[in-house]
């Protein structure tokens, strides 16, 4: 029964000593033949392991020895596993983004939730990722901050999503709106951008200015009195400097830097940002991440449905929707109800 002497367990068991594979082929010779014929390597070692009982003393003790070996392969391998270091997962580091000024109507849309559920936010909110900031209509508006080194003035009537703030590549969205940002130098390995629906301004440290006035019409970039701004479009990339402006339309590119113009009102108010910025910055001691998250929890046990009235600048009024017409009730005899007031000719 030679054949089957050097194939029993080479291939599958090469981390055991060959002369417990020897001994065991040598061992099982007559089992080998009569219970696993033509059975090779694993195959073969399986096949006497389902036939325990009808093997000799001499097998047995083979396959028992073989097993041992197999086990001490095992163990010393876990143990040389737990031995190494448990992988490094790099997390990238998130600024901490808080409103620090809410005046009127203003609303957080917290991550995760539909579109018309909102809640109510007033200054000291922490804010996420995911989330949106909603100004509603009036004398309304709101003063965001990031890590206390990026101030973003929001005017009524303005959307905006913190569509990711994460420290090496952060970007705002200005949906619909304006805002006026003073934002400390950046880092060689930081980068900050707002994103308008026309336009995207990159910002390495600079008195900004970004508006959004009209959905679907330009999107306008400008820097006050401090920094440069490049603003992308359709392909093309401008650059401006203090006292300049630009503007694109969608899908198209960027105008030629240009004095303040459309942009000069808000450039005047600018002082005020300014010297908010410089309170926040000088006021700004960082949140724990248990501090944020219980001030979020205490935001989502918040009513989850809309707000009457609430309308998200950024979407559509609800009265642009067909209305649904209601039937006119009947009376018994297929008139109308006898409480019903008859209008007049021309009458409603």
């Amino acid at each position: 029964m030679t054949l089957f002497t050097p194939l029993i367990v080479a291939a599958f068991f090469a981390v055991s000593p060959a002369r417990a594979a020897d001994s065991l082929s040598l061992s099982c010779d007559n089992e080998l033949g009569l219970l696993c014929p033509g059975r090779h390597g694993e195959a073969a070692v399986r096949c006497l392991r389902d036939n325990e009982d009808g093997l000799m003393t001499d097998c047995r003790r083979a396959l028992a020895a073989l097993a041992a070996q197999e086990a001490a392969a095992r163990a010393a391998r876990e143990a040389r596993d737990a031995a190494l270091p448990e992988p490094v997962v790099k997390v990238a580091p998130l600024r901490e983004a808080r409103l620090v000024g809410a005046a009127g109507a203003v609303f957080l849309h917290l991550a995760g939730r539909p579109d018309d559920q909102l809640v109510s936010a007033a200054s000291g909110a922490p804010a996420q990722e995911g989330d949106s900031i909603v100004v509603g209509p009036g004398p309304s508006s709101a003063e965001l901050s990031l890590d206390g080194k990026a101030f973003v003035a929001l005017s009524s009537g303005t959307e905006l999503a913190l569509t990711s703030l994460s420290l090496a590549r952060t970007e705002l969205g200005l949906v619909v709106g304006s805002l006026a940002a003073k934002i400390d130098k950046l880092g060689a390995d930081e980068e900050l951008r707002v994103r308008a629906p026309a336009a995207v301004a990159a910002v390495r440290g600079t008195e900004l200015l970004v508006a959004q006035d009209v959905a679907g019409g330009p999107s306008l970039v400008g820097v006050v009195d401090e920094g440069r701004v490049e603003v992308e479009a359709g392909g093309k990339t401008v650059t401006l400097g203090p006292g300049q402006q630009t503007s694109a339309l969608p899908h198209g590119t960027p105008l030629a830097p240009a004095p303040l113009s459309t942009l000069r009102a808000r450039a005047a108010a600018f002082a005020a940002v300014r010297a908010n910025a410089a309170s926040t910055a000088k006021a700004w001691k960082p949140l724990s991440s248990a501090a944020r998250q219980a001030a979020r929890e205490r935001l989502f046990r918040r009513a989850p449905r809309a707000r009457a009235g609430v309308v998200r600048p950024g979407s559509r009024p609800a009265d642009a929707a067909p209305r649904r017409v209601r039937p006119l009730r009947r009376g018994p005899g297929g008139g109308r109800p006898k409480d019903a007031k008859s209008a007049g000719p021309g009458g409603r």
